[in-house]
């Protein structure tokens, strides 16, 4: 018989208590991984800002419905009471309204926007020294080409040598003087973005004096350089398929041709969902055709997929 006293505590118990700890240790090591760099903090910020957005505009919807309702009873109720030409006009808390329910969503709603505001203060932050990154990829596009500023080989075997290499940089997308051309474009949209986005993230906190308007055109001009970027992407990521189709005409079937398939859906996938985002930005107000549901979904997917990808390989060695 078991000793009287405090029972003993299962072993599945125990067994289920270690798993969670371990769970729980994988998890937050991962996530930590997700804020160990600029680009995946920033992703993450992303995907939690846009995120919020869906949210409290969901709970923004439901709010609006529900006061619509009960207003609507009111002033049916109201109606039998009001000599002809009377109005009744009457401003009520959500909490008297609804309930303290729909009072806490009213206020958790508020506290998402306010969140998502920092959030996206704080990306903008982020991305003043992003020009140093900018610079960081055109010197590596620079040196990319195959083969530039190498040294010449000997007379023989530089013509056999220059042969095989025109063969084997024929699909190479490094090597495509049209992919280069369009990199080049991309890198120049990029600056301009970053440039004009500094100078605007600036002026609007007061460290540089501009007046409201100007601030507005350049945010605008710097979505512009955005969307131009994502135009750019999408037509090297269309040119990149037509070179890789040439290429592989020819070949046996690889298994690395699946992974290069998924990279190349994905970056499609997230450049096909930011370019609404930056082409609304883009535009003047009363022409912006993305309400938040829009911006949510958008901006939601294309975060998502980066932050997924970001998630599996934070996975740890089996």
């Amino acid at each position: 018989m078991a000793p009287q006293g405090k029972p003993a505590v299962p072993a599945s118990i125990n067994a289920c208590l270690v798993r969670a700890l371990r769970n729980s240790d994988v998890f937050v090591s991962r996530l930590a991984l997700l804020f160990s760099t600029p680009s995946s903090t920033d992703s993450t910020l992303s995907l939690l800002a846009y995120s919020m957005i869906l949210a409290s505009h969901t709970l923004d919807k439901l709010l609006a419905s529900r006061m619509e309702l009960v207003a609507s009873q009111i002033a049916s109720r109201a109606s039998k009471s009001l000599q002809p030409g009377e109005t009744l006009v009457a401003s009520l808390p959500v909490g008297e309204v609804l309930g303290a329910r729909w009072a806490r969503a009213a206020d958790a709603s508020e506290r998402m926007k306010t969140a998502r505001a920092k959030i996206s203060d704080f990306r903008a932050f982020a991305r003043l020294w992003g020009l140093l990154g900018l610079y960081g990829w055109a010197k590596g596009h620079w040196k990319s080409y195959p083969g530039a500023r190498k040294p010449a080989a000997a007379e023989g075997e530089g013509e056999e040598e220059e042969g095989s290499k025109v063969n084997k940089n024929k699909y190479d997308p490094t090597a495509n003087t049209t992919i280069r051309t369009i990199v080049w474009m991309q890198i120049s949209a990029c600056v301009a973005f970053q440039a004009l986005e500094n100078v605007g993230y600036l002026a609007q906190h007061g460290i540089i004096k501009l007046e409201p308007a100007t601030t507005g055109k350049l945010f605008k001009w710097s979505s512009r350089g955005w969307c131009t970027h994502l135009t750019l992407e999408l037509v090297r990521l269309w040119k990149t398929s037509q070179l890789t189709k040439q290429k592989r005409k020819d070949l046996a079937y690889s298994a690395a041709w699946e992974q290069e398939d998924d990279a190349w859906w994905k970056k499609l996938t997230t450049t096909s969902a930011w370019a609404p985002v930056a082409l609304n930005f883009s535009v003047a107000p009363s022409y912006m055709f993305l309400n938040e549901l829009g911006l949510g979904l958008c901006g939601g997917t294309a975060s998502a997929v980066s932050v997924r990808e970001l998630w599996k390989k934070s996975a740890p060695a089996v």
